[in-house]
């Protein structure tokens, strides 16, 4: 019906684009969590977020990598 280059996909959060809402990047509620969650393993938060950079990059090719540097690494500081 769609061809054979038609790949599904799921599509999270309101603006319907795919892997969006990833980890805790851009929701202050989850920052926050994250950060309580990883308050004694700061390095271990740093590997994670860099590990959901990497997905969302691979995702969300129109995006441009320094908006998704700073969304997802940006506010560890």
């Amino acid at each position: 019906m769609f061809g054979t280059g038609f790949r599904s996909t799921v599509v999270t959060g309101r603006t319907g684009r795919r892997g969006e809402r990833r980890a805790g990047a851009g929701d202050p509620r989850r920052t926050q969590k994250l950060q309580a969650e990883y308050a004694d393993a700061p390095v271990s938060l740093a590997l994670y977020m860099g590990a959901q950079f990497a997905r969302a990059a691979e995702d969300l090719t129109w995006a441009p990598a320094g908006t998704l540097h700073r969304r997802f690494l940006g506010w560890l500081r």
